[in-house]
Order: C-alpha cells, then sequence, then structure tokens
C-alpha cells in the first residue's frame, strides 16, 4: 500500500522477509501482536543480539525476546548485559523504516490510537525518534550509541552485530566477531 510518494505500509510478509534476509527467522508472535509493526519490533529484539548471545540464550531456555536471563539462575549473580536492550531495539527499528521505506507505525491509517498505556500492543513511545534513551543501560543510554557499539551500522549496510559476546570471568563484553557479516543494500534513496 503505498502512503505517499516515498513510504509504503509493509505488510506483516514482507517484515517476515526482511528479517530473514538478515538472519532473523523463527520470532514467535504473541497473540494481539499480529500487526507488522509489532512484528518488526520482535525481530528488532534478535537484530540488535549477536548470534553467540542468542544461541546462549536458547541453550539456557530462552522465552520471548533474548535477555540475560539465564544468569538470574542458581544464585549466580547476573552481570551487565552490554548488547542493545529495548532502547536500543526502538533506535533499530527507526532505522528499519527508513532503510525500508516504510511509513512509521504512528503514520499509518491502522494505528490504533485508544492503546496508548505502556506495554500495550500500540505503544507509540515505540516508534518516537526522542523515546530511545535507556535508564538502566550500564555502558550507553543511547539507544543508537548501543547499535554502534555492537558494530550495527545501517549507513554501511550493516544490520546485524559485527561483535560477538565473549566473557571475562563472569562479565560478558563485546568482542570483535570473526564471522563475515551480510551487508544489506538499500534499493531507495535515503537523502
Amino acid at each position: 500500500m503505498q502512503v505517499n510518494k516515498r513510504l509504503t505500509i509493509p505488510t506483516v510478509e514482507e517484515v517476515l522477509a526482511f528479517g530473514e534476509s538478515i538472519g532473523v527467522s523463527g520470532v514467535t508472535i504473541a497473540p494481539g501482536y499480529e500487526q507488522w509493526w509489532n512484528v518488526l519490533h520482535e525481530i528488532g529484539h534478535f537484530a540488535v543480539k549477536p548470534d553467540g548471545y542468542i544461541a546462549l540464550w536458547r541453550e539456557h531456555g530462552g522465552m520471548g525476546v533474548p535477555y540475560m536471563n539465564w544468569f538470574a539462575k542458581n544464585g549466580i549473580i547476573k552481570p551487565d548485559d552490554p548488547t542493545p536492550d529495548e532502547w536500543g531495539t526502538r533506535a533499530w527499528c527507526l532505522k528499519a523504516l527508513e532503510l525500508k521505506g516504510w511509513v512509521s507505525p504512528l503514520q499509518c491509517g491502522r494505528w490504533s490510537t485508544n492503546d496508548w498505556d505502556f506495554r500495550q500492543r500500540n505503544n507509540p513511545y515505540l516508534w518516537m525518534k526522542n523515546q530511545v534513551t535507556s535508564r538502566s543501560h550500564k555502558f550507553y543510554k543511547n539507544g543508537f550509541d548501543q547499535l554502534t557499539a555492537v558494530g550495527i551500522d545501517f549507513e554501511r549496510g550493516i544490520l546485524r552485530p559485527t561483535k560477538e559476546l565473549v566473557t571475562v570471568a563472569w562479565q560478558p563484553v563485546l568482542g570483535w566477531q570473526p564471522r563475515q557479516v551480510a551487508k544489506v543494500e538499500s534499493s531507495m534513496c535515503l537523502n
């Protein structure tokens, strides 16, 4: 669906295909969160995490979106997570909208305006450029800085981390990842 001469409203299938094109697939979509913008946000949670992080999270029974919940078991002190958090995911999604030429969900005719509470299906704060600052990230408060810290660079077509998670004692840190990073070329001019 064309919104104006430049921006389009994607389908869920297009969003899922985009996720697969960058190596993110099999993302579980909770009932009630089937709108394309919710699907993009869930893909973003996986896209900002290094592959090794996701593998370790799954190995320890991870459910939902990847985060360091496996450390909270058996009395182990949970270390600080150096990877992007919710606010890094928000920044990633905003960059993905620009890259793909997709309209902001807030400007989408299908957006529900009566669902503004925090953590609700259509939380508008997820899509506001001024809502990417974390209150709790130990290393980088700004979501865009979180992306840079793991090597994500949309301007160069790098949409997944180029740094992998390694541990020093119990503290995970980001180290350079030896694998090749797939670059995504945009078919649109983003000037």
